[in-house]
């Protein structure tokens, strides 16, 4: 009852792509009109597992994967509100995100706006627990590059998030006492974010830019 109209673009090209006609639409025509994250990673498997069921079978099972991110989120938000404030506190927020009217709506359209918000909270925890630290190992720096990537590939306006990212922890060195952008040492890390994050989407921008005019 809730499905939008763009969700049902998203399942035809994850269907077509289960059943071997490429990442299609219709008539054999290329498109990049979705997020492949979902579209791909999420929604073909579903469709090359389950749609010998019937067709509403990797329908339902969708909802239920969002689903899931859903409650990912609200104990996200609840460990980032209780590192914030307090248990209780976190306990309130998660209850209000997991029987908000609106989130739920979000949930049942069948769109991947769940996912995108799923993975934004766990960079935003990711970089919390570490929020008195102005510089990452290298682990750490490919883990958040890792979730910046995947943030944009969950949604193309993602990219807005990674840009405020790696500006607030460029802007947070440059105020620090004796930095020099031209040492190299001092930005590390952030190389290596842009670095992995760039390498996370390099596949989907150069099937881009290979198969679409």
């Amino acid at each position: 009852k809730f499905l939008s109209d763009d969700t049902y673009y998203a399942y035809v090209i994850a269907q077509n792509f289960a059943q071997d006609k490429g990442i299609v639409f219709n008539d054999n025509i290329p498109t990049n009109g979705f997020h492949p994250l979902y579209t791909l990673v999420i929604l073909t498997p579903l469709f090359k597992l389950l749609y010998g069921f019937g067709i509403n079978v990797p329908i339902y099972a969708s909802l239920i994967v969002i689903s899931v991110f859903t409650i990912g989120t609200s104990i996200l938000l609840y460990k980032i509100l209780t590192k914030l404030l307090n248990k209780k506190t976190g306990v309130v927020g998660a209850f209000i995100w997991l029987f908000n009217p609106y989130v739920l709506f979000v949930s049942f359209i069948g769109l991947e706006s769940a996912v995108q918000i799923f993975f934004i909270s766990l960079l935003v925890y990711f970089l919390l627990t570490r929020k008195t630290r102005s510089s990452y190992s290298i682990k750490e720096s490919a883990i958040i590059g890792l979730l910046i990537g995947l943030v944009f590939l969950s949604r193309m306006d993602g990219v807005f998030v990674g840009f405020g990212i790696v500006g607030a922890l460029l802007l947070r060195k440059i105020l620090e006492k004796g930095f020099s952008i031209t040492d190299l040492k001092k930005i590390k890390d952030l190389i290596i974010i842009i670095v992995t994050a760039s390498m996370v989407v390099l596949p989907w921008l150069l099937w881009n830019f290979i198969t679409l005019d």
